[in-house]
């Protein structure tokens, strides 16, 4: 069994008011976890993480999340994160993170390209991104794909 973390404000629960409705947000033989206020229950078996929306913005990345060195996919998206810790890199079987709406966040560390298993970026809801800067990112990044 999968374990999914997500965190979420009250206002995102507003939206999954009834079982069915989380049903469809949940993958098949996968267990589902909504936590609202610890961070304390993530943990190395984690592998889906959502840190979206977070009240109040995130500012950084929590060192909680890198004990979840399985984490697959990993969602900071609509926070105020602003630069990416050294110590992320500790999550190397990371495939999808997702920095949507992040606008303070001005540059990607080149130890991403170090992460053997990341594939996908997603940058969506950043007007600042230009069409230069997505071609330097693409360069800067060969080996993964961005989502602007």
């Amino acid at each position: 069994m999968k374990k999914i973390i997500l965190f979420c404000s009250f206002f995102a629960l507003m939206f999954a008011t009834n079982a069915q409705n989380i049903e469809k947000m949940c993958c098949q033989n996968v267990d589902f976890y909504l936590i609202t206020t610890e961070a304390s229950e993530i943990d190395s078996n984690s592998t889906m993480i959502d840190l979206s929306m977070q009240q109040p913005k995130l500012t950084t990345i929590p060192d909680c999340v890198m004990k979840a060195t399985n984490v697959t996919y990993l969602n900071v998206s609509f926070n105020r994160v602003a630069s990416i810790p050294e110590n992320f890199k500790e999550l190397q079987k990371l495939e999808c993170l997702d920095l949507s709406g992040n606008h303070y966040l001005k540059k990607l560390p080149d130890f991403l390209n170090e992460m053997p298993n990341l594939k996908v970026i997603k940058l969506q809801d950043m007007q600042e991104i230009t069409a230069e800067k997505q071609e330097a990112l693409k360069k800067q990044f060969p080996n993964i794909t961005f989502v602007f």
